[in-house]
């Protein structure tokens, strides 16, 4: 799982389903002491034919850079 370095607002994460997800992050406009629950991914992409170990965004928060 990696956050967007630039800008709050998402994190992608990569799994053994051989998918990389991008996520909202809701909890970088609420109050610091509130709990918020995420269900759903915004988007889905199959990257990998093989687990994937490590995901991460750019700099610039532009690009995802993904290893298998």
């Amino acid at each position: 799982m990696c956050f967007a370095p630039k800008k709050m607002g998402f994190f992608v994460s990569a799994s053994q389903d051989n998918t990389i997800k991008v996520w909202a992050d809701p909890s970088a406009h609420a109050e610091s002491s509130s709990l918020v629950e995420i269900n759903s991914a915004t988007m889905t992409v199959m990257a990998h034919q093989k687990y994937i170990n490590v995901v991460r965004v750019s700099p610039n928060d532009k690009l995802i850079a993904s290893a298998s």
